[in-house]
């Protein structure tokens, strides 16, 4: 495959928006997102939004940045083309619709909320807010050392009762966002860490 390829250093940052006053400035997006592999090393995945793909290769962090490939598919049907390729390499992704036929199988979980300030309107927030719920009914079939992962602050995608599983990493996974930010801050103000 020839295509435009992009190799950047990605560093981590976040902001935080106060007032409503950014609200309406762009339009709702909807993200599809697949992980073909994820471990310590490497992260590879395909995203699709609108009429964009990417195929994503991010390497190991290192303090707050860490290697990044990113691939621009030409349409839907590269990103088809990568995954056939990933098969040939004896990478088996799994595409689904079915959540509990997702977790089964899942190694980690990486879980966010609808974003309501990312529709225009309440009425088609409406539409997909609760369709789909992480609960203890749905774990039964995870594998005993699956990891769920989430930015917070949750609405209703994660069911609070999660929290007291082996799975519920995502009160650490914030826990360990807190030095970071303040380091980043510390930066930003003139400080040294």
């Amino acid at each position: 495959m020839t295509n435009k390829t992009n190799r950047n250093l990605e560093i981590e940052a976040r902001f935080l928006a106060c007032g409503d006053s950014w609200r309406g400035k762009g339009t709702a997006v909807q993200i599809y997102q697949g992980y073909l592999a994820t471990d310590e090393k490497m992260v590879m995945r395909i995203r699709l939004a609108n009429d964009k793909a990417l195929l994503t290769i991010k390497g190991t962090t290192r303090g707050l940045s860490r290697k990044e490939f990113e691939f621009a598919l030409t349409d839907a049907q590269k990103a088809k083309e990568v995954i056939e390729e990933c098969k040939e390499l004896g990478v088996e992704p799994t595409q689904t619709s079915n959540l509990e036929r997702a977790i089964k199988d899942a190694d980690v979980v990486y879980v966010t909320r609808i974003q309501k300030e990312r529709f225009p309107d309440a009425e088609e927030y409406n539409k997909v807010v609760g369709s789909y719920k992480i609960d203890n009914d749905l774990l039964q079939n995870a594998k005993d050392n699956l990891i769920i992962m989430h930015p917070l602050p949750r609405v209703t995608e994660i069911h609070p009762e999660v929290d007291k599983t082996s799975h519920a990493l995502y009160f650490k996974q914030a826990f360990n966002g807190v030095p970071v930010r303040m380091a980043l801050l510390s930066l930003v103000l003139g400080g040294k860490i």
